[in-house]
């Protein structure tokens, strides 16, 4: 009788731990009951679940950048930009984020190459130096949705353009 109500005790004790957990600062917890999102994101702090039933995943929400560096265009004539450029994102919605995408670094990142690669096929060789504002200006609106808000869960950090053009310099053509 006192080992059957020690058993039942521990297993209680291992349970209760089990289903306490602490969220950082700067992380969401999304929980997955049965596969299925149960509420929305929790925390930060002290996130209870049940421990044999939901599953918890983390998604990182404070501000990071996604960069690109020494890439190499073609402009519309023909013409070989090499640029470097970032963008500042967060994500707003870690339910969205957990369910479109697996890591939003590397999906913005690969916005901002593509991105990148249409504005320059549209553009003359010189004018990314001539006008580097407005160059700057049509990246922020090719994250930028109908509603202003980037797309892919990014938002700019304190209202300025998420994106910038770090360095553009025209590479010599190779001579044959």
């Amino acid at each position: 009788m006192i080992l059957a109500s020690l058993f039942i005790l521990a297993v209680a004790v291992a349970l209760l731990i089990l289903s306490v957990g602490v969220v950082g600062e700067h992380e969401r917890a999304v929980v997955f009951r049965l596969g299925r999102v149960s509420g929305g994101p929790r925390g930060p702090g002290v996130v209870f679940v049940l421990p044999l039933a939901d599953r918890v995943e983390r998604v990182q929400v404070q501000p990071s950048k996604a960069e690109v560096r020494n890439v190499g265009l073609t402009t519309r004539e023909g013409g070989l930009l090499e640029v470097s450029a970032a963008v500042h994102y967060r994500v707003a919605d870690p339910v969205a984020s957990l369910m479109q995408t697996r890591d939003p670094g590397s999906d913005m990142q690969r916005l901002l190459l593509q991105s990148l690669r249409s504005l320059a096929a549209r553009r003359e060789l010189w004018h990314p130096f001539e006008h580097r504002q407005e160059f700057e200006e049509e990246l922020h609106r090719a994250f930028a949705g109908a509603g202003g808000e980037p797309r892919g869960r990014g938002l700019p950090a304190r209202g300025r353009a998420p994106v910038s053009l770090a360095r553009c310099r025209v590479v010599p053509a190779l001579r044959r």
